[in-house]
């Protein structure tokens, strides 16, 4: 027996620390008993995500809770607000959005998701100012008397009055008729034929009462308004185009209360709406073109050319008012010192009313001159220039300089 095999190969109880199984020993145990995460270093998949801050977990939880509290707009500074605007949903309720957002971003957003295309140069460019006379125009033109739910309509003028300065309205519903019964049997047991079919006769039907309305609407300056119904199909019925007596009652208290409209244009109307321009000193334009105008009509406009002294523009084009009406209206401009500006293009109005109203329309061009000039001398004492022509204002020099005969450049279409 050799002496390795007597006392044994030292190398035979040695093992590898890798195969070795036995236990640790106690002191080399951490204190620490929680539950650790363990690194595999072998996992390419492992990635530890990153813990977003408080300020952005805050922000967000902000964002979700929008709606019930939007206070926490005044704490936060530029770049968080922007961050909590910029989550917020395009179709956040309207009492929450409308007095807290500016102009901002956000506007952008609701407008793109309403509607494709918007032409903001009719919105005084804001965003803000369009979504809200968009909204208001939609919730008009879709309101049904009687059927439509009137406080939604109560909700959106007034979160959107402040905003509103123009509303283009292309429509108005008439409320929904009365669905009588065909089958109504008379007491004899016999069908009243009568009674079961419906009238002939087109029923006048009144449309929304826009007055409380465009009383909310402080800053309203120019509305457009046409009493037609759009798109209506096989249900079309010559009653639903027509503008009543009590349409055009309430359209006239609504015009001669409003603080300040300039601008009105006015399709499908009644003569006698021309009244309630008297009593209004604000209105600076009146557009009627494309309008069933006809020689009754002259009166009206003959007695508010006479008697209102804030009107400057006045469109009548594509009306067939003839060569009377066209006389009256002169003569109505002789008391007018204010018009600068009338278009009589495609109404057949004779060549002399058209030369005398130019004459008068001259008149006045040339007494505001006259007027702007002296105050202009007035003021040129201290640091502002002399007032020039070129300095009028645009719609005085765009009336002067290149449409100075307005009603005179075209010629008369003769009526048949």
């Amino acid at each position: 027996m050799t002496s390795g095999a007597l006392f044994g190969d030292p190398a035979a109880h040695m093992t590898s620390p890798r195969t070795s199984k036995a236990p640790k020993q106690p002191e080399q145990l951490t204190e620490d008993t929680r539950i650790m995460r363990r690194i595999i270093a072998e996992d390419p998949t492992y990635n530890l995500a990153t813990v977003a801050p408080l300020t952005d977990l805050c922000l967000k939880h902000c964002s979700e809770n929008f709606a019930y509290n939007c206070s926490v707009m005044q704490y936060l500074d530029d770049r968080q607000k922007r961050i909590l605007l910029d989550s917020l949903a395009p179709d956040m309720p309207l009492k929450v959005t409308a007095h807290v957002i500016g102009e901002d971003p956000y506007w952008t957003r609701c407008c793109h998701q309403r509607w494709p295309i918007i032409d903001l140069s009719r919105h005084g460019g804001s965003w803000k100012q369009a979504f809200f006379e968009r909204i208001l125009e939609e919730t008009i033109e879709t309101f049904v008397p009687g059927h439509t739910y009137a406080p939604r309509l109560d909700e959106c003028v007034t979160f959107a009055a402040p905003y509103v300065h123009r509303l283009d309205i292309r429509q108005l519903l008439p409320p929904l008729k009365q669905q009588h019964s065909k089958d109504k049997v008379s007491d004899d047991g016999s069908d009243d034929e009568s009674d079961s079919e419906f009238s002939s006769e087109p029923q006048l039907v009144d449309h929304l009462d826009l007055g409380p309305v465009l009383a909310k609407l402080a800053q309203l300056e120019e509305l457009a308004i046409s009493y037609t119904v759009k798109d209506c199909g096989m249900n079309f019925e010559w009653s639903i185009f027509q503008f009543t007596g009590h349409d055009c009652l309430n359209l006239c208290k609504a015009i001669q209360q409003h603080p300040k409209l300039r601008i009105l244009h006015l399709t499908r109307f009644f003569p006698i709406t021309f009244m309630s321009m008297l009593r209004n000193t604000t209105i600076r334009e009146l557009n009627l073109a494309a309008n069933d105008l006809n020689e009754t009509t002259a009166s009206y406009f003959a007695h508010v050319l006479g008697h209102n002294k804030s009107l400057t523009h006045l469109d009548l084009s594509n009306n067939q008012l003839g060569s009377n009406v066209s006389k009256k209206l002169m003569d109505g401009m002789m008391r007018n010192d204010t018009l600068l500006y009338f278009d009589l293009r495609f109404t057949g109005s004779s060549q002399d009313a058209e030369y005398g109203i130019c004459q008068q329309i001259e008149r006045n061009q040339e007494r505001l001159r006259q007027l702007f000039c002296d105050a202009s001398r007035a003021t040129s004492d201290n640091t502002q220039p002399v007032a020039t022509e070129d300095s009028l204002p645009l719609g005085v020099t765009s009336v002067a300089n290149q449409h100075p005969v307005s009603a005179y450049t075209y010629n008369p279409i003769p009526t048949t």
